[in-house]
């Protein structure tokens, strides 16, 4: 019975970083295999806490440490998965269990080797949680929500003005969507390029994937799926405005103050626009002219008492 604990413990541990190169390379079995994994850990973790609390019947720091490797298998579980961030209870358990590993590993002296080696592998998982920050562009496997810079989290829905001339390719584009609203991005990449093989010169395509792939953080494939899109079609706005948000989450602020300008100039109508260039020019501290672009964006509808970001704005631009 050991032999096959110990067997699970390890094979899981190892689907892992299994899963975890196979997403970053947008393979569709990524996901399930990081979810069987980290499902057979918490399997073997709980038994392990079970078992070892009736055999001490007292609560040690070798059981303290096992209870937060349950709850942190379930945090990892549902930020890898499910893309859950910014949830009070990952942001308790995470720096509680980074702290208490860290004592466990330096003062414990009748450390558990199985306990030791999990806590390790889980502290590496989390530097991916934080990583962004230090990087340009941050991996794929970060979600996105973590690298949102300034807290901007509403949207505005793009209709993209762009058919299909094969049935196939509809259904694929109708799967691929459904998909990306259960956050299913990777698979919904695999669909969107089948339909691509089918309909190479269609923009719409392009334009969905690079969001796909925006979402998942490989924020160079977004970008360069979105110039194939503008290549094949140079007076869609949208296109520019998109490119111009991803240059604005890698911090590359010039780029995306161009392509917002771009946009506006082919299509001056659109608030969405001139709002994303308004965070910009305020982050960039040109505060008259981000004053300008939020008074646009007030007159084409937007009202800023539902934003934080805008507000702050326009509070500047009374002073």
């Amino acid at each position: 019975m050991y032999r096959f604990e110990i067997k699970l413990l390890y094979f899981s541990m190892a689907l892992i970083p299994l899963g975890i190169i196979m997403r970053m390379n947008d393979k569709i079995a990524g996901g399930f295999f990081i979810g069987l994994g980290l499902i057979g850990l918490f399997i073997y973790f709980v038994a392990k806490t079970i078992k070892d609390y009736l055999n001490l019947k007292s609560i040690n720091l070798n059981i303290i440490q096992l209870i937060l490797v349950v709850l942190m298998t379930v945090v990892l579980f549902s930020k890898y998965l499910f893309l859950r961030f910014s949830d009070y209870i990952g942001l308790l358990i995470i720096p509680l269990f980074i702290i208490v590993s860290i004592i466990y590993l330096l003062k414990e002296k009748s450390k558990n080797i199985n306990i030791t080696i999990t806590s390790i592998f889980y502290l590496l998982l989390t530097i991916p949680l934080f990583a962004f920050e230090f990087h340009k562009s941050p991996r794929q496997y970060i979600p996105k929500e973590w690298y949102n810079r300034y807290d901007v989290r509403k949207g505005v829905p793009i209709d993209i003005p762009y058919g299909f001339h094969f049935k196939e390719t509809e259904e694929l584009s109708i799967k691929a969507f459904e998909l990306r609203k259960t956050k299913q991005y990777y698979e919904a990449i695999q669909l969107y390029r089948q339909a691509i093989k089918i309909e190479p010169n269609n923009p719409r395509l392009f334009f969905d994937l690079s969001d796909c792939y925006a979402r998942v953080n490989n924020l160079e494939s977004a970008i360069s799926t979105i110039d194939t899109a503008i290549q094949i079609d140079s007076k869609y706005a949208a296109f520019y405005n998109n490119r111009g948000l991803i240059y604005y989450k890698l911090k590359e602020n010039k780029k995306a103050i161009n392509d917002y300008l771009k946009a506006i100039e082919i299509d001056s109508t659109q608030m969405t626009f001139y709002c994303n260039i308004a965070l910009v020019y305020y982050y960039e501290e040109e505060f008259n002219k981000a004053c300008e672009a939020i008074k646009k964006a007030e007159s084409l509808g937007l009202e800023v008492d539902n934003y934080e970001e805008f507000e702050r704005i326009k509070n500047r631009c009374s002073e």
